[in-house]
Order: structure tokens, then C-alpha cells, then sequence
């Protein structure tokens, strides 16, 4: 049921000069704008809450994150290219 809003990345070092060597790399996807509701992805839930209840609090103070209206889970800043994420990309380094 996670993999609705785990997204596989790349990194720059992961694409080679003719293929991609994915390196298992995942970025939870918990757009603001999607709505999701956290309870329904427990593995994701006690992930994120490994990181510890002070980190994850939007309280502002150093070590926490920033007050934002969002939820404790959710991306901090708004996002409207979240749609972006679903499609195909195109990857090549610059060599000039």
C-alpha cells in the first residue's frame, strides 16, 4: 500500500554515460496537495516518526521544523508540480 507515495530517484552520480544505475534510493511523496491521509500507510507513518516526535514538530525552533498550516507529515512548503513527479524524465550531465 506505501508504494502509492514512494517515488524511486536518481542522483546525479547514478546516471552513467549510456544507463542509469538506480542505487535504491526512495523519496516519500507527501504533497500537501494530495491530501493523504498518514494512518492509511503505517509502515511510512513509524518510519517517519523514528526520526523522533521533536524533529518532526513544527514548532520552528532549531532542530524542528519550520510553522507551516500543514501537517506533521507532509511536505513543508506548498508544491504545484506535483503532477511532474508521475511523468517520465529525461536525465543527461553537462559536459560543456
Amino acid at each position: 500500500m506505501s508504494k502509492e507515495i514512494l517515488k524511486p530517484i536518481l542522483r546525479g552520480r547514478d546516471i552513467k554515460r549510456y544507463n542509469a544505475e538506480w542505487a535504491g534510493f526512495w523519496i516519500i511523496n507527501t504533497i500537501p496537495a494530495l491530501k493523504i491521509k498518514i494512518e492509511n500507510y503505517p509502515a511510512v507513518k513509524n518510519y517517519l516518526l523514528s526520526f523522533g516526535e521533536d524533529r518532526l514538530e513544527q514548532a520552528g525552533r532549531k532542530n524542528s521544523r519550520k510553522k507551516t498550516p500543514h501537517k506533521w507529515f507532509e511536505l513543508q512548503d506548498t508544491c504545484a508540480y506535483h503532477a511532474l513527479l508521475e511523468q517520465e524524465k529525461i536525465a543527461w550531465p553537462d559536459i560543456t
